[in-house]
């Protein structure tokens, strides 16, 4: 299964990535986000905030990431 964590760039997501050891991870947050390898996860960037639309951009990335 994917699992989105958002605020992915904090070092309380990174840790959480433990807790989901057999599960695909999706690390996102907005602005910059580093893109490194791993099997098992990968950032994506969910652009400039806009806390006007911030629900309806995280269900457009949670749709086109599966």
């Amino acid at each position: 299964m994917k699992i989105l964590i958002t605020g992915g760039k904090s070092a309380q997501s990174l840790k959480l990535i433990k807790t989901f050891a057999d599960d695909h991870i999706v690390l996102a947050d907005y602005g910059d986000v580093p893109s490194f390898p791993s099997a098992r996860y990968y950032f994506i960037s969910l652009g400039e905030r806009n806390d006007e639309i911030i629900a309806h951009n995280l269900l457009n990335h949670c749709l086109n990431e599966g």
